[in-house]
Parts: C-alpha cells; structure tokens; sequence
C-alpha cells in the first residue's frame, strides 16, 4: 500500500506539475513558476523512514526484509528517473560535516 501511495504521489506531484509548467507558458513567465530543486534532507529522511518501518516491522513478518529490499531498490529507480527529469540540482551543497552532525543529532 505504501509503494502505491508513493507512485501515486511522485506522479501527481512532480510529473504532473513538470508537465504543466513546461506546456503553460504564462506559469513560466508571469508567476516565475519553473523546476522544483532536488531537496536533498527531505529525500533521505523518507529513505530513513521507510526504511524504519520496514526494518522493525521485521520481527512481527519474517520475509518483511524481502519485501523492503524491492521496494527500496524500486523507489532508488523511480526517485532517479524522477530526479533527472523533473527537477534541478540544488543551488546549495550540503557538506558531509553537516549531514552527519544532524544525523547524529536525531
């Protein structure tokens, strides 16, 4: 349920969106409206996460990990074709120091 929820979203939200800017030119230039940036923090804290409920949910259905292992290796696929494709790199870099501070932090 939650992979079918994931496509869903990632088609809606950013497909549809990069469709519609791209076709409707007074989005572009009146509003300003273009790419979204890759956010980075957001991408692997929903990694994290679902990797979480997976992980633990191991103990009460043994072939859980199985199952987490192709849908994480499905979504790595999907989040890179969607990345290429609908959005932009970031203008900002985040350095290692700080993703493993606030990694370490949580």
């Amino acid at each position: 349920v939650d992979f079918i929820i994931f496509c869903v979203a990632l088609f809606l939200t950013e497909t549809v969106r990069n469709c519609v800017i791209r076709r409707v030119r007074f989005l572009r230039e009146r509003l300003g409206l273009g790419k979204p940036e890759f956010n980075i923090a957001k991408e692997v804290m929903d990694l994290v996460y679902k990797q979480m409920v997976f992980w633990s949910g191991c103990f009460f259905a043994p072939l859980l990990p199985a199952l987490a292992i192709l849908e994480v290796i499905a979504i790595f696929y999907l989040k890179k074709w969607s990345s290429l494709v609908n959005v932009i790199p970031p203008h900002t870099v985040v350095l290692t120091s700080q993703s493993t501070s606030t990694i370490n932090g949580l």
